[in-house]
């Protein structure tokens, strides 16, 4: 049986049991299913069923009695609830699929009435509740009083009004009277909606206080555009503004769905006025019901740019007082990071998904573009500034106590303090002032600069799971819209390598700060001094088993450094990472200058030893990190080890060409004479002849090439 003859078999069943309902269905879907199959079935079958629809038709005229009594019973009950909607909208349809419906019929009057009682109810219920609930409310310390009962009250009527719209729109669709008669329906609704939408959204926006708001927010405008300072908001003031801003979202959001729902009815308007534009007294009532649509309209354009304006100022406002009272905050334990950085994501990111909620890509898009703005403006500023700010360590270290590695550190400097004054105790109490305040400066000095990176790495994951953020919005909101990281005034992506370069510059400036004046000297000096490369073969097989002095230095130095353990206890992992890998580039150069400019004597077995500790120290710097390689940055060292290997200068020719390798720097002829001079077995003319070639076969590869 196919389901055209299935829907016939219904209707014939329900045509028995005068089951009204379910015998408008049946025919209605009998329609659907030839205008459906029309290019389908061969003309023969298309007349049969043709025929069918209209013996059909013919025999459910006798129950149109039937459904008008029903329809007219809908309309005089007095009851006021779903169930009656519900009703009525079945009448309706029966009405429709039994053709008894058209723009001048009484019946649609009837429906009309019915309709505007109804919500003209729903309206005064939904009002008063509201102002009942306005005048109960309690307000908090602040004069503030919970509104969500404003939120409550709108998406109980512009719900009730939209399904309506939707069921009716979905009833009359397909009929030839479809925009008159949904036109006829919801004029008065959407009449009655609009009225006590308008009064509330006012009542509303007076209990915010929204023009002082406003007014708040263009002031901070003008002192932005001036460049003067923003006067910093008290913390109520911002939760107030938060909870306005949460309220305000809903109440955009409704309006701006209502919106679409007005759209369909101003179709429906228009082709209405169509056939009525010769009768001037038909379009009075026309103009009226676009009037008050057009009110609507403004008043929700209005409240969207309100908001965007005091969500911009809510974002400066809240991301200024950030940056003014940051303080110190414990990441985990001995990692510490400025206040700012969770106290500005915590803000964002509620922004960000207040934004989305409010469903229109040029507000939220006018919200990214604040977000991006306050990060560029004001918190990587704020940032870049914390290693030169004020901040307050103490109560840290109090709490961290003796675990702490600062207090470590203070505690080595005492100790080596009370012994320099061991000597002369008549000076001490005064010695031990001084240099415990130097400490404590020093401290503070280091304290800070950590804490600058871990912020500055914190704020890389956390622009990053912004612009994730605002990439899902775009993708999920907005999917037929431009996306919303492409539309920005400045690329989210360049903010986050900004602050990838300012790790990078301020774990540059503690190497030079702290780890070069300690290290580079006395590794001179032992190169110097302690260092000897002309050995013996019981030397060399020594030194295979003990530690040589350059390999004694690298452990105490490197391994255990007490600066380096003190940075990976109080680092991120990932910056500490970044510290090896860039102490190591540093390390390496300090080896390679001090080796250039002592230049060491060194015979076949020194030259041997030699490329032992550089491996050696490879191995002792690639300790600290396990998840990287830090091999290229030895690249040029073991360039110069493979030099003072050769077994005779003119192995430099065939086995050594200047290149460079992963940005390592060539050697150059001088470096390479340099090298070769420091073996002892070497002939100086036969150094001078091997660079000569090697400058002459360099020479010819540079024009090959």
């Amino acid at each position: 049986m196919s389901s055209f003859e299935a829907h016939v078999a219904a209707f014939y069943v329900s045509l028995a049991e005068e089951k009204l309902e379910d015998m408008c269905e049946s025919l209605h879907h009998m329609r659907l299913e030839i205008s459906q199959t029309e290019s389908t079935l061969n003309d023969q079958t298309q007349k049969v069923y043709q025929e069918i629809l209209q013996s059909c038709e013919e025999k459910s005229l006798a129950k149109t009695q039937l459904v008008n009594d029903y329809l007219i019973r809908c309309c005089s009950s007095t009851e006021r609830n779903d169930s009656t909607l519900q009703k009525l909208l079945s009448a309706v349809t029966m009405c429709l699929d039994l053709g008894m419906l058209t723009p001048n019929d009484q019946k649609v009057k009837q429906i009309r009435a019915f309709l505007t009682k109804h919500f003209q109810m729903k309206a005064t219920i939904v009002y008063e509740s509201v102002c009942k609930s306005k005048n109960e409310a309690s307000a908090n310390e602040f004069g503030y009083i919970e509104r969500n009962f404003y939120v409550e009250g709108l998406n109980e009527i512009l719900n009730s009004v939209m399904g309506v719209a939707k069921a009716l729109m979905e009833i009359v669709e397909g009929n030839e009277h479809e925009h008159a008669l949904y036109y006829q329906f919801m004029s008065p609704v959407h009449a009655l909606c609009v009225e006590v939408t308008l009064e509330i959204v006012h009542l509303f926006t007076i209990e915010g206080r929204m023009e002082a708001w406003e007014r708040r927010a263009l002031e901070q405008a003008r002192l932005q555009a001036v460049k003067k300072d923003i006067p910093i908001e008290l913390d109520e003031s911002l939760q107030m503004m938060d909870l306005f801003l949460d309220e305000m979202t809903c109440v955009v959001r409704l309006l701006c769905t209502y919106q679409s729902c007005i759209r369909s009815f101003r179709k429906s308007i228009t082709m209405e006025q169509k056939p009525k534009e010769q009768e001037a007294s038909a379009a009075l009532p026309v103009q009226q019901n676009t009037a008050s649509l057009d009110r609507f309209d403004q008043k929700t354009y209005e409240l969207n740019g309100i908001y965007m304006l005091l969500e911009r100022f809510y974002i400066f406002q809240s991301v200024h007082k950030a940056t003014e009272i940051a303080e110190v905050q414990t990441l985990e334990k001995s990692i510490f990071i400025s206040s700012v950085v969770e106290d500005t994501s915590f803000v964002l990111s509620k922004v960000l998904m207040r934004a989305c909620q409010c469903i229109q890509y040029p507000t939220t898009l006018s919200v990214v573009s604040a977000v991006v703005d306050a990060l560029d403006s004001m918190y990587l500023p704020a940032i870049l500034q914390l290693p030169n700010r004020q901040l307050d360590f103490s109560a840290i270290f109090a709490k961290a106590g003796d675990d702490s590695v600062f207090a470590e550190r203070k505690h080595e400097g005492k100790a080596q303090t009370d012994q320099d004054q061991s000597e002369n105790a008549s000076f001490s109490d005064l010695l031990l002032q001084i240099v415990d305040d130097d400490l404590t400066r020093e401290l503070q000095k280091e304290a800070k600069l950590i804490m600058a990176i871990n912020s500055a790495f914190i704020s890389c994951q956390i622009v990053s799971d912004l612009a994730t953020k605002i990439g899902d919005i775009s993708d999920t909101v907005f999917s037929h819209e431009s996306n919303l990281l492409e539309c920005l005034p400045r690329p989210i992506s360049e903010l986050n390598d900004t602050f990838i370069e300012v790790v990078n510059n301020e774990i540059s400036s503690m190497i030079h700060s702290t780890i070069k004046p300690q290290i580079e000297p006395l590794l001179h000096d032992c190169l110097e001094t302690k260092c000897h490369y002309v050995l013996s073969s019981a030397e060399f097989d020594r030194f295979g088993v003990q530690p040589s002095p350059l390999t004694d230095f690298m452990e105490r130095y490197v391994v255990k450094n007490k600066i380096l353990m003190r940075y990976q206890q109080s680092l991120c992992h990932e910056p500490f990472q970044s510290l090896i890998e860039a102490f190591a580039k540093e390390i390496t150069t300090w080896l390679e200058d001090a080796l250039i400019q002592l230049q060491p004597q060194m015979n076949e077995l020194g030259a041997l030893q030699f490329e032992r500790e550089v491996s050696d120290l490879l191995i002792k710097i690639s300790s600290f990190v396990k998840t990287k390689s830090i091999r290229s940055h030895f690249t040029r060292l073991f360039h110069m080890t493979l030099i003072l290997n050769f077994l005779q200068p003119d192995d430099v020719v065939n086995s050594y060409q200047p290149r460079s390798t992963n940005g390592e720097k060539e050697l150059d002829s001088s470096t390479l004479a340099a090298l070769l001079q420091m073996r002892i077995e070497f002939d100086s003319a036969a150094i001078g002849n091997a660079v000569q070639k090697w400058n002459e076969e360099g020479e010819n590869i540079r024009q090959e090439s």
